[in-house]
Parts: structure tokens; C-alpha cells; sequence
């Protein structure tokens, strides 16, 4: 024996670091209840260069770091990177949740879950280099349906590798919030897109009618644009190649590569640069033709290499696109000034992308629009120009066109916070209604109907996980008399000193109504009838304690109760408890009252109610 209680720690120890290894090392957030939540200050995250790291590898490395910003950004880079996280239901009820992750360029994307009660990983391969119809949810971003049960903990690990810029921008969100966001952003570009095609459609009308080339290189920009947009943003995706997944990251480079070479032509046909230099002029025709190039090139060479070339291309472009506005402004041209607006906003837009897309500035609803704003400010602006050249009357025509636009866009906005103020006044009143039909008025406790129901569930519950549970049943002694002797409202006074103390003396997840008359019931969660006796024991002395004056005379009374329990090996159905602590609450009366009696099933069959010490 001696011999072997030395082995013991040795056994323990090992022991001990494979449990510590299976146990999660951090901690887990509660699931919001009802509404949309970033991730991203609660996550860890790993890099992975080599891209060869196993989820197991992953999971017992010790380089994990916490992440403070809203959301993980890493720019450009090569490395693939590991995200992980957890969340717990805290509550009593069943939590339908949907996890997103709103950046539609991402290609690769491995997502690891398990609960606590799981042995496996249970895998999901999201991104877009997968079809689009094999996505969990029919949504531009990367969305995953998700359960918690009560007091449930879901664990996460998140495998991120991408051509594109590695931002991920987690959210967890109820059905009806993400379906809510999802429908304002779509309404949102659905505005932005179609404000775009109407543009280009309108100036593409004037090529047809007056056959100036300024128009032709003008709609190139403003389709391209709104294609490379719609593509950033995961619509095209969705609505026109949902299967050309390499098609849809090659799409980028061309849409991006047709607006530098279309942007390049029209500067230097709008602003006649051979009427000013000859170089410059030039060197708007070489730019145009390096765009032109990337296109040409989109289906050789790598994304990370086009794309990051073309961000080059394209920052140049914009500063020579400012600087020779501004020489030719100087030069009497007035029509450059519009042409100098407009590329002052593309250019903040455009610096606003890049920095965020490299890291340096978060990433979030203002600097995802920036390019947006930026691109729909350059097109109108440019738009004015063009529409000068034609005349004043035209000029107006446009202005009221985007009058009624910015009419549409403000009613939209009111429509939608009208609504949103509606339904919750609406959320607000049912739930008030709800709380009074399951309150009982006088004691503030809840009533016979919420009591039957929740006891349903949490039976269910002790069944399901072998779990003790108590049904208590209290009376009031003599109440009759204490009514006749002080009246209803002395009775009453009773009853609510009674709910007072009844409610003070239970934990959060136990349950206390009135379920009848002078009668009351608890139900008592995780707990036997030793549990349920310590209840009981400090509502006694609660009662004790206080003094109920009622016109100038103290009320005196006592409480009677029985107690059933459910052992971990023994399934009960609600009437059943209700009925056994009934039967004990009969017997406490029978043996002089002011006492507690707990239910005990002998082994014959037949009962046997004993008092307790």
C-alpha cells in the first residue's frame, strides 16, 4: 500500500497536462442577447508563415496573443493567421445566433468548433474560392448558423489565408439583426450601384447622340468602377458568377485595370494636355496603357503581384490626375476645377482604402465607404463637367436628377427609422404584456401558469443532465382566521410580506410563485431536499425576524411546506412533484403546522412523510 500511494503522483501529474491540454486557456464571452456584437476585442490570434500548421499544432502553441482592436486587420501579407475565441450561454433558454465574417475577398477560410460536451472539431470550409452555393447562408459575407444550449460554451479556432487584404471582421448576431443589417446594406448599395449605372447609362446616351470620345472613356470609368465595387463588396459573386470562383478574383484586376486605362484617356482628353505639354499628355497615355497592361496580364500573373502593382499604378495616377488639374486650372481651363474635385475626393477615398487595407488604419463602416464616396463624388463631379460642356439647361436637368436621388435616399433613411422605432415600441409592449401575464399583482411573485411551464422545462432538464431538483409547496397557517380577524387587506399585507421573503431567499435560476390563495411554491434547480431544507430554513428565520404592523396591531403567523425531490436516478413528471410535495404539505398541517415535511417513496410502494430534524 505504501508503495503505491508513492506511485499516485506520478500518475496524477501526467494526468493533470493532458486535462489542462483538452481545457480551453481562455475565457469564454457571454453570446449577446439581442443584437450585433464585434469579436474582434475578444479574440486571440497566431501567425502561421509556413501555412502548414494543423489545428492541433495550432491549439497547443504558445505564441497566441490577445487582440484589442474591433477588428483584425493584417493588411497585405503572405502569412496565414490563426483566430480563436469563445462564447457561453449564461442563460436559461436555447440561443439561435449567426456568426459573419463581412469581408467578401477572403479565399480561405477554416472554421473549427466544438462545444464542451464534444470530443471532435467540427469543421466548416468557407471563402471565396469555394462556389458560392456551398455557402451555410445565402449571404455576401462568409455567415455560419449557430445554437447554443442552456449554459452551453462553444469554442472557435479561425483559419484566415488570403491574396487579397487579411481583415476580418467578426460579428455574432441574432437572425433578426444580421437579416435587419443585411437588407439596409444591400438597400444601401442597391442606391450607390444604381445611382452609377444611371450615370453611365445617361452619358452613354450622349455618346450615341453627339459621338464625343470624352463621354465613351467617361462611362469606362463609371462602369468599371461600379463593377469593381460590386465585386469588392461580393455581389457579383452572388448574383452573376456564383460558380467562377477564379474568375471572381481575377475580376478585380480587370475591372481595376479597365477604370485606369478608361480614368488615364479621359484626363487626357478632357483637359486637352496637348495643348499644354506634350509630356504630359504622354504620360496620361502611359499610364492608361499600364492599366490596360494589368488587364491583359490578370490571368498570369498572381493576384497578391497584380493587385499590389496596381495599387502603385494607381496612387501615381491619382497625384499626376490633381497636379496637372491644378496646372491646367492655372492655365484659364475653368471646367478643370470640377476635374480637380473630383479627383481630390477619389484620392482621399483611395488613400483611405489602401491605408486600411494595409493595416494602418482600422477597418470599419466608415473606411469600407470611403472608396465608395470617394468614387461616387469623382463620378458626379466629373459628371457636372461633362454635362457644362453640353449646356445650362442640361446642367439643371442633372442637378434635379440628383436632387430626387439624395429626396430618395433621405426618405429611405427616415422610412427605415421609423420602422425601427415602431418595432421597438412594439418588442417593448409585448414584452410588458408577457411580464403581466405570467406576474401574479399583489405579490410580485410569478404566477400558476409560468410556475407549470418552467417547471416542464426544468424537469426536462434535471432528466436530461441527472440533476436534483425540488418542489416546494408553502402554506400559510390559518389564514382563514387571520383574514376574519384583520380583514382582506390584512391578508393581503401577508401574502406580500410572504412573495417578499420568498423572493429574497432563492437564487437567480430557482423559480417562487403563487399558486393559489395563501399558497406558494418554489422550484429549486440543482438541489436536493437538504438543498430545499436550507431554503426553508432561511425563510423561517426571514419571517422571524420581521414585524408586520397592520392599524396599529403586529400580525403573527407561521408557514407550513413540503418538499419533493427528484434524485439524478429517478425521472418524475411535473404532477407528480407537484403532487408529492402536495401530499407533504397535508402532512405538515396534519402533525400541528408551522413545520416542513419532505416526501419519501418507501420501498413497498407506499409513502412515508416524516417531519425533519
Amino acid at each position: 500500500m505504501k508503495s503505491s500511494a508513492l506511485h499516485l503522483p506520478r500518475l496524477a501529474l501526467p494526468m493533470l497536462v493532458v486535462l489542462l491540454q483538452a481545457m480551453p486557456t481562455w475565457a469564454a464571452t457571454p453570446v449577446p442577447e439581442s443584437s450585433s456584437q464585434s469579436l474582434g476585442g475578444i479574440i486571440e490570434v497566431m501567425e502561421d508563415p509556413s501555412h502548414d500548421l494543423t489545428l492541433e499544432q495550432a491549439r497547443r502553441s504558445n505564441t497566441w496573443r490577445a487582440h484589442a482592436e474591433t477588428v483584425f486587420n493584417k493588411g497585405y501579407g503572405r502569412s496565414a493567421w490563426w483566430l480563436r475565441w469563445s462564447l457561453d450561454n449564461p442563460t436559461g433558454t436555447k440561443l439561435d445566433r449567426i456568426l459573419s465574417i463581412d469581408y467578401p475577398l477572403l479565399r480561405d477560410l477554416r472554421l473549427y468548433t466544438r462545444t464542451d460536451g464534444e470530443s471532435d472539431w467540427q469543421q466548416r470550409r468557407l471563402g471565396a474560392a469555394l462556389p458560392f452555393t456551398e455557402r451555410p447562408l445565402d449571404s455576401r459575407y462568409f455567415a455560419v448558423p449557430l445554437s447554443w444550449e442552456p449554459g452551453e460554451t462553444r469554442h472557435f479556432y479561425l483559419r484566415v489565408h488570403s491574396d487579397s487584404s487579411l481583415q476580418v471582421p467578426l460579428t455574432i448576431s441574432d437572425p433578426t439583426r444580421f437579416n435587419r443589417r443585411n437588407a439596409t446594406e444591400n438597400i444601401l448599395h442597391g442606391i450607390y450601384l444604381g445611382s452609377l449605372l444611371a450615370i453611365g447609362a445617361y452619358n452613354l446616351l450622349l455618346f450615341i447622340a453627339i459621338r464625343d470620345r470624352n463621354y465613351l472613356y467617361y462611362v469606362g470609368v463609371v462602369f468599371s468602377i461600379a463593377m469593381l465595387i460590386a465585386t469588392i463588396n461580393g455581389y457579383t459573386f452572388r448574383y452573376l458568377w456564383p460558380e467562377a470562383t477564379n474568375w471572381n478574383k481575377q475580376a478585380i484586376i480587370v475591372f481595376f485595370g479597365l477604370a485606369v486605362w478608361c480614368a488615364a484617356y479621359f484626363t487626357r482628353r478632357f483637359l486637352r494636355l496637348w495643348k499644354y505639354s506634350r509630356w504630359m499628355s504622354n504620360l496620361a497615355a502611359i499610364i492608361g496603357m499600364c492599366g490596360l497592361g494589368m488587364v491583359a496580364l490578370s490571368g498570369i500573373i498572381s493576384y497578391y503581384n497584380a493587385i499590389m502593382t496596381l495599387l502603385v499604378i494607381t496612387f501615381f495616377a491619382i497625384i499626376y490626375a490633381v497636379f496637372v488639374a491644378i496646372y491646367v486650372w492655372y492655365r484659364g481651363q475653368q471646367a478643370a476645377i470640377y476635374y480637380l474635385l473630383a479627383w481630390s475626393f477619389l484620392l482621399i477615398g483611395f488613400l483611405i482604402l489602401v491605408l486600411s487595407n494595409g493595416g494602418f488604419l482600422p477597418s470599419n463602416g466608415l473606411t469600407r465607404s470611403a472608396p465608395m464616396v470617394g468614387s461616387f463624388m469623382e463620378v458626379l463631379l466629373l459628371s457636372f463637367a461633362l454635362a457644362q460642356r453640353i449646356n445650362i439647361e442640361r446642367q439643371l436637368r442633372f442637378a434635379a436628377q440628383q436632387e430626387i436621388l439624395d429626396a430618395s435616399k433621405r426618405h429611405n433613411r427616415e422610412l427605415e427609422l421609423r420602422v425601427q422605432e415602431r418595432t421597438a415600441e412594439l418588442e417593448n409592449a409585448n414584452h410588458r404584456l408577457n411580464e403581466m401575464s405570467i406576474t401574479d399583482r399583489l405579490t410580485g411573485l410569478k404566477n400558476r401558469r409560468y410556475l407549470e411551464e418552467a417547471l416542464c422545462r426544468e424537469i426536462s432538464r434535471a432528466n436530461r443532465n441527472e440533476l436534483p431538483l425540488s418542489v416546494v409547496m408553502i402554506d400559510l397557517d390559518h389564514f382563514k382566521s387571520l383574514n376574519d380577524t384583520y380583514g382582506h387587506q390584512g391578508g393581503d399585507i401577508c401574502l406580500e410580506h410572504v412573495g417578499h421573503i420568498l423572493s429574497n431567499s432563492i437564487r437567480d435560476p430557482d423559480i417562487a410563485a403563487r399558486y393559489g390563495g395563501e399558497e406558494f411554491a418554489l422550484v429549486l434547480t440543482e438541489a436536493d431536499s437538504r438543498g430545499a431544507l436550507k431554503v426553508l430554513h432561511r425563510v423561517r428565520q426571514a419571517l422571524e425576524k420581521t414585524r408586520i404592523v397592520h392599524e396599529g396591531e403586529e400580525l403573527v403567523f407561521t408557514l407550513s411546506s413540503g418538499v419533493a425531490s427528484r434524485l439524478p436516478d429517478t425521472p418524475l413528471t411535473k404532477d407528480e412533484m407537484i403532487r408529492q410535495a402536495d401530499q407533504a404539505l397535508y402532512r405538515a398541517k396534519r402533525q400541528g403546522r408551522n413545520q416542513v415535511c419532505v416526501y419519501h417513496s418507501a420501498l413497498d410502494g407506499h409513502t412515508d412523510l416524516s417531519a425533519p430534524t
